[in-house]
């Protein structure tokens, strides 16, 4: 599991897609450092469920449903957010919430775009981010999508890592599982990507 070693505490991070495993998991692990959670998802109850849970072990959390493929709803929950806490100083942003894997297809406002608006208005940020490989159903032509997009993008700073199918979790039923060769192979090419 990952861990966090950094302090992080008592700042406000904005979590898209917590409704969700993975998401869901870093929005507890950064409430266990102290962060007051914004849990952001389509579903609320999958949202306030993660929530509960963080709040009846002590955490500071808050579930917002919202579309993040509409502004609208978007700007919404920004003002929910700046009520309650003033401020938000951290953004997790699932960047599959547009791709193939939506319904909706297209994301409104797509990642690079959001991601070249950061840095428009806020120069001096720092943009890290982690990727997984090798998720069941990954074809070459989702993977090859991947490494333009860290090849454009020149993150700050980046991780990688390749799936591992958890028992009791939905994936890990999923067909199309990705051999394991073939999910290191493509985490390690995502990492040189960086570098290079």
């Amino acid at each position: 599991m990952y861990s966090v070693n950094f302090d992080i505490s008592g700042q406000v991070a904005v979590i898209t897609g917590a409704g969700g495993v993975i998401c869901g998991t870093v929005a507890k692990e950064m409430a266990k450092k102290g962060v007051k959670a914004v849990l952001i998802d389509l579903f609320l109850e999958s949202a306030q469920r993660i929530t509960d849970e963080i709040i009846a072990e002590g955490g500071d959390a808050i579930a917002i449903k919202t579309d993040v493929l509409d502004r609208e709803s978007l700007e919404a929950a920004r003002e929910q957010v700046m009520a309650k806490y003033g401020k938000i100083d951290i953004l997790w942003y699932d960047f599959t919430v547009g791709g193939e894997h939506n319904p909706k297809g297209k994301n409104e406002w797509r990642s690079e775009e959001l991601i070249g608006k950061i840095r428009e208005y806020m120069p001096d940020v720092v943009i890290r981010t982690t990727f997984i490989t090798g998720f069941p159903g990954e074809g070459e032509k989702e993977f090859e999508t991947l490494a333009e997009f860290v090849k454009d993008m020149r993150f700050d700073r980046l991780g990688c890592f390749a799936y591992s199918p958890q028992e009791g979790t939905p994936a890990y039923n999923f067909e199309n599982q990705v051999e394991e060769q073939t999910k290191v192979d493509r985490g390690e090419n995502i990492m040189e990507l960086q570098r290079t």
